[in-house]
């Protein structure tokens, strides 16, 4: 039934609706690629081991790091991002964030081909290989809500790289198969568990409300009379009253 059938014989409404070529009708386009999807997308991303003129690698936790594993190569990715449905130079945002990467000497397994921007030697005091695997990028855990096509906030390269290093660092001696596994655990796994925790702290703080709040209803209920219950019992389920008919004035 259109909106034209349903109006008719409405007192007053009919001529307020509009009819035949009046009617503007109003769609949506369908996604009929990614490129149209909400969210973000990753349109180009580097890596280099030249230090990033606004936030240069520290060459004493580089040091630091060297002191318990010799193969990891301070790293600045770069990512350059558009929102989804933008075009041309539309939407684009660039970020950078700091990491490690690793110089595999001794290769077990396939490696995904690394390209890396090198400086010239020496580099703020230090000489190092070229890297050929990304131990991992230096982000922050993307908080409730935000996107998870955009790198997680940004890390100085400070201790917190430092501590992170020494983490992955145990994996060392492990198999290829239970280094990745621990890479996961590590990376994403612990992401993951940290987003539950602040979900259970959530619904504990909604079960101590709920506990102070169930006493203080139960002394209002009593303090309702049975003759209030009674009327409030013989009124549920009954209609509202009848309303009396009006007419629209065009």
């Amino acid at each position: 039934m259109s909106l034209a059938e349903w109006a008719e014989g409405i007192e007053g409404l009919g001529s307020l609706v509009p009819k035949g070529s009046q009617v503007v009708g109003h769609s949506r386009p369908a996604v009929t690629s990614k490129h149209m999807a909400p969210g973000w997308r990753t349109l180009v991303t580097e890596y280099t081991c030249i230090p990033d003129v606004a936030h240069p690698w520290d060459p004493d936790v580089v040091r630091s790091i060297w002191r318990f594993a010799p193969e990891f190569v301070p790293m600045w990715e770069r990512r350059v991002l558009q929102a989804q449905g933008m075009v041309g130079d539309e939407g684009i945002i660039i970020t950078g964030r700091h990491a490690l990467g690793r110089v595999i000497r001794n290769q077990h397994g396939w490696l995904a081909p690394l390209r890396v921007t090198m400086p010239t030697m020496p580099c703020q005091g230090l000489k190092f290989a070229r890297p050929n695997d990304i131990a991992f990028v230096h982000e922050d855990v993307l908080e409730e809500g935000q996107s998870r096509d955009l790198p997680g906030p940004y890390l100085p390269f400070d201790g917190t790289m430092l501590r992170k290093a020494a983490e992955l660092a145990i994996g060392f001696n492990m198999s290829d198969k239970e280094y990745r596994d621990f890479l996961q655990a590590t990376i994403i796994d612990a992401g993951y568990e940290e987003f539950q925790r602040r979900q259970e702290a959530v619904a504990q703080d909604m079960d101590d409300r709920n506990r102070d709040f169930v006493p203080y209803a139960r002394k209002i209920a009593e303090r309702i009379s049975d003759v209030q219950w009674g009327e409030y019992q013989r009124s549920v389920g009954k209609g509202e009253e009848e309303k009396k008919p009006f007419i629209v004035v065009p």
